[in-house]
């Protein structure tokens, strides 16, 4: 791993296990939060207490994207981390473009979501969910990351992640490789990675070495909707999980299960409940020491 520079991110003090992402110079927190509920959270207020309590917490690596609430993730995210940009590992994505009425209308995502909540009720089933439309053209590239340089109100991402990349969307790399690499060299993008199912990223990183720098894949669940333990690419950096409404012992589990899927890297979490974010950093820090102190009296 390279040494790190003058940008490098310090998670500063806390309690969770500090870890040097695969392949880059960036230092994080070993769990990260994902930002993609919450524009379920209703009032800026209490979204912007969510990204302070997981920043208490010592989380130092959040992740985003435009798609989130139609850009509301962003930019709550960006007025938060004003006077916290030094501290953490900041990552956003492209390639699900936003519709222009969804962007540009205020609220727009939560009356959307309760449109469709009330047409499954009043038909009785479940209605089909729309194709991703996906666009990962050199021009969508740049200018997604100028719209997400302005929201986030940062000069950088750390990380710019491909977002839920498949290998039909990709037939010619070369034109978006050199995109990139133009982001790259002006030090708005740091490092290229792909976020999205496994399968797809360790195939696509196979074919195209220079978009996946960094993997962000998303942990199975097994028939119990609980994380698979077994089978998990491990190579990956960081590895993520939507929680659910869930019981305390619940959660202790599921954080439990994710770190015998993920043993290194960091593990991000989707949750809009602080607390939850709490009991896995205890399941985790828990899990930490153990592995440690086994892998000591291993080597006595």
């Amino acid at each position: 791993m390279s040494a790190a520079g003058p940008r490098d991110a310090n998670p500063g003090p806390c309690a969770l296990r500090h870890i040097t992402l695969e392949n880059t110079a960036l230092v994080s927190s070993r769990i990260g939060l994902g930002t993609h509920a919450l524009h379920r959270v209703i009032s800026s207020r209490q979204r912007q207490n969510l990204l302070s309590g997981a920043h208490e917490l010592g989380v130092r690596y959040f992740d985003t994207a435009p798609s989130y609430g139609a850009g509301l993730a962003e930019a709550e995210l960006g007025r938060f981390l004003v006077p916290r940009r030094s501290e953490v590992v900041l990552t956003t994505k492209f390639g699900l473009p936003v519709s222009r009425l969804a962007a540009a209308v205020p609220g727009w995502n939560q009356a959307a979501m309760v449109l469709r909540a009330a047409r499954k009720l009043a038909l009785g089933r479940r209605t089909a969910s729309r194709p991703l439309l996906r666009d990962y053209s050199p021009q969508q590239a740049l200018a997604s990351v100028e719209r997400s340089l302005r929201a986030l109100r940062t000069d950088h991402i750390d990380i710019l992640y491909l977002h839920e990349p498949v290998p039909a969307a990709l037939s010619v790399s070369e034109p978006l490789a050199r995109a990139l690499d133009s982001l790259k060299a002006s030090g708005k993008v740091r490092y290229v990675g792909l976020s999205g199912q496994e399968s797809e990223c360790a195939l696509l990183r196979n074919f195209y070495p220079a978009l996946g720098e960094v993997l962000q894949v998303q942990v199975p669940a097994a028939s119990d909707g609980w994380p698979i333990t077994q089978g998990m690419l491990h190579s990956a950096a960081v590895h993520f999980w939507e929680f659910a409404s869930r019981s305390p012992e619940g959660v202790t589990q599921v954080a439990e299960r994710l770190c015998k899927a993920a043993p290194e890297g960091v593990l991000l979490v989707s949750s809009v409940s602080v607390a939850q974010l709490q009991q896995t950093s205890v399941a985790v820090e828990k899990f930490d020491a153990r592995a440690a102190k086994s892998a000591t009296s291993a080597h006595a």
